[in-house]
Order: structure tokens, then C-alpha cells, then sequence
């Protein structure tokens, strides 16, 4: 199944090889220019369309969580992780254990 974000690359991409200007493409497609830009640029270096495999897990949790737990350990030093998990007003359901 195709996406609706693949349509539009594709979209993009053939409106430019028909002779459209990017700022054309981006009124007529009503997205930014620099959208256009993006996406024509990264098919001309890779002849693609599909975003490159990243590496890694993802982040389970926020830079603003983050920040919280830090300032909670700074608080209490010798609380566990899972204390501060518990003690956490955003997300105490990635918290394991009983």
C-alpha cells in the first residue's frame, strides 16, 4: 500500500521532470517550497524517494521527561530509577515492575 506522503513525493518529483518550477510545484501541491526543495534535492542525490533507514531504537520517552527525571535525581541522589519513575508526574506507565 502506497502512502499518502509517497503520493505526494511522487507527485512532486514527476510535476519537476514535467518542466514545473518548484514554486509552481509547491502552489499548485500547497506545501512550502522548501519542502519541494527537500524532496527534489534528496531524489537527485539518490535517485529515491524513501527515507533512509535510521539506526537505533527510538526514544521512549520526551527531552522534557528527560529533563524532569534529572532534576529529580538531583534532588534525591540515592533514590533507584524506578523511584524517580514512580515519583514522576508525565509518564509513570514506562515504569517496569510491580
Amino acid at each position: 500500500m502506497v502512502k499518502n506522503e509517497e503520493r505526494m513525493r511522487l507527485l512532486i518529483i514527476s510535476k519537476i521532470q514535467d518542466g514545473d518550477s518548484q514554486r509552481k510545484v509547491s502552489r499548485d501541491l500547497n506545501v512550502y517550497v522548501s519542502t519541494v526543495r527537500k524532496i527534489w534535492n534528496k531524489f537527485q542525490a539518490t535517485s529515491s524517494i524513501n527515507d533512509k533507514n535510521r539506526t537505533g531504537i527510538p526514544k521512549k520517552c520526551s527531552i522534557r521527561y528527560q529533563r524532569q527525571l534529572h532534576r529529580q535525581a538531583q534532588k534525591q541522589p540515592f533514590a533507584s530509577s524506578r523511584e524517580l519513575g514512580l515519583q514522576s508526574i508525565c509518564f509513570p506507565e514506562y515504569v517496569k515492575g510491580p
